[in-house]
């Protein structure tokens, strides 16, 4: 006895084809602040995926200077 006839098996394989195209659609956005300190990467829905924070960023006191580049970025 099969676990799944031919007919789910036929569906099985349009979903994972459907979800590859859906991954293969789907973009990042890696953008950075000007002086190099910040990078932040969003999803195509401009999602926060990534935020990368050079060492050198925590050498200024002032969390306003702190926030400036991270909104610049």
């Amino acid at each position: 006895m099969e676990l799944f006839d031919a007919g789910h098996m036929m569906f099985l394989r349009q979903q994972r084809q459907e979800l590859r195209e859906l991954q293969a659609r789907r973009t990042e956005t890696t953008v950075f602040s000007p002086d190099g300190l910040v990078s932040a990467t969003v999803d195509e829905r401009g999602h926060l995926t990534g935020l990368w924070l050079d060492g050198r960023i925590y050498r200024s006191p002032d969390s306003r200077v702190f926030s400036a580049k991270v909104i610049e970025s």
